[in-house]
């Protein structure tokens, strides 16, 4: 994490499958970082760091122990690819579909949200009217 700040000119990071559970704050102090894969991890809470990145347009948290997501996301404007499948969500905040109009491409597939109660609620039916629903929790394509 001390090395972090001498890579400033750093744009993609890479840094799925590697067990990490947590992410250092001094990601936020790279400017240019616009792409930051780090699925396949042990990461139970989302990185507050990740709200004020101000390139960020590719984030992939799939496949970590993501319960929640902090309101603070809506900070992340130039976000434009969210992945969140196969986390431990169960509940899809509203802000999602309000908040953060530049993104076009999420995903929540393989979260424990049960899509038979979630069908009937102001959420879901936005997230249907904003994005073309694929299937289970993705949605794809700006409308």
């Amino acid at each position: 994490p001390d090395e972090i700040p001498s890579f400033l000119g750093l744009e993609e990071l890479e840094a799925s499958r590697n067990m990490l559970s947590s992410i250092p704050e001094a990601l936020a102090g790279l400017p240019k970082l616009w792409k930051l894969m780090i699925a396949q991890n042990n990461i139970s809470e989302f990185p507050p760091a990740l709200c004020r990145m101000p390139s960020l347009k590719t984030l992939d948290l799939q496949s970590n122990q993501l319960t929640s997501l902090p309101q603070e996301l809506t900070e992340c404007t130039t976000l434009a690819i969210l992945l969140l499948g196969g986390n431990q969500i169960s509940v899809i905040p509203p802000f999602l579909t309000t908040d953060l109009p530049s993104i076009k491409r999420l995903t929540i597939d393989g979260n424990p949200i049960n899509w038979e109660l979630v069908e009937n609620l102001p959420t879901h039916e936005a997230l249907s009217k904003r994005f073309e629903t694929i299937k289970d929790g993705r949605f794809v394509g700006c409308i």
